[in-house]
């Protein structure tokens, strides 16, 4: 039988480690990839969406507060994002049982929505309102301040419920 190399012993159990971590690593990247780009589907973290029947909804207006967001995405974006879905499901919790509101987050960077950059004609990471009246879009108003008021807390909440109030037309 063949002498091993001085130090060969330890170095299987090491390669072995890294090899097994790895795997590990790349397993849980396909994982992530496949749940995240399914078409159709938008992030899942922070949604709320409606409880309301959709039959319900024939004859309804509503306002969708779509987030628009990255894959990737900094401490102030994630801000925006945390402090605008708490406006919507602390302030506004009533219209979204009923239907009245939605909340969306959506991550642009995949496929199937950037059609939103168009539709919304966005430049930068949005909060946007949209109108829907009887399942059609009437209309929509992105909500530029956040990036000004995005480190006064306060009145950023403050122009996020009254822009929701006013779309809701309620305020």
């Amino acid at each position: 039988m063949p002498k091993n190399e001085p130090g060969t012993e330890r170095m299987k159990p090491r390669i072995v480690i890294a090899i097994v971590a790895a795997i590990g690593v790349l397993l849980s990247l396909a994982v992530f990839v496949q749940s995240s780009g399914k078409p159709g589907k938008t992030q899942p973290q922070n949604t709320v969406q409606n409880t309301a029947n959709s039959a319900d909804q024939v004859h309804h207006s509503k306002i969708i507060a779509y987030y628009f967001h990255g894959t990737v995405r900094c401490m102030t974006c994630r801000k925006i994002e945390s402090l605008s879905h708490d406006v919507v499901a602390s302030d506004f919790m009533a219209q979204l049982k009923t239907g009245d509101l939605e909340w969306h987050a959506v991550n642009l960077d995949l496929p199937e929505n950037t059609h939103f950059i168009r539709d919304y004609q966005l430049v930068a990471r949005s909060l946007v309102l949209v109108k829907y009246e009887n399942g059609k879009q009437t209309g929509y108003k992105n909500l530029q301040e956040i990036w000004r008021l995005v480190n006064d807390e306060k009145a950023f909440r403050k122009y996020i419920k009254g822009e929701l109030q006013a779309a809701l037309g309620s305020g």
